[in-house]
């Protein structure tokens, strides 16, 4: 009886311990506020995810990203979050270079998104086998 009371008590205080350090987490973000100007023109693929993820938080309806050199990390970063995001109406990718690989990610993303109504991808590389 009192080892499963130790145990239950224990149980207790890891959650508590997560918790708090999730609240921490979330609170850090919240503070890190909306991203540097110009951030969309960031190189290196870490920083722009970060940058990302700040913009996404301000609930824009859209994301212009034309022109911006994005690599396929990056274009696969933007999925992940296109993925989960429920603000965004209209994403502009036109003349980014975007190949058949790009598009694929792309084009799975918006089967789990529902909010985008305008996708723009002209001057883009996707190919034949993007197009699929």
């Amino acid at each position: 009886e009192a080892a499963k009371k130790a145990e239950e008590e224990k149980k207790a205080e890891e959650e508590k311990k997560r918790k708090a350090q999730q609240q921490a987490e979330a609170a850090k973000k919240a503070e890190a506020g909306p991203p540097p100007r110009n951030w969309e023109g960031e190189e290196d693929p870490q920083r722009w995810a970060e940058y990302l993820e700040r913009y996404l938080r301000t609930d824009p309806s859209a994301l212009d990203l034309n022109g911006k050199q994005l690599s396929n990390k990056k274009v696969t970063m933007l999925c992940d979050a296109i993925k989960v995001n429920k603000s965004l109406k209209e994403v502009y990718l036109g003349g980014n270079s975007i190949g058949a690989e790009g598009a694929k990610a792309l084009a799975e993303a918006l089967k789990d998104n529902k909010s985008l109504q305008t996708v723009d991808l002209s001057d883009n590389k996707i190919g034949a086998e993007g197009a699929k």
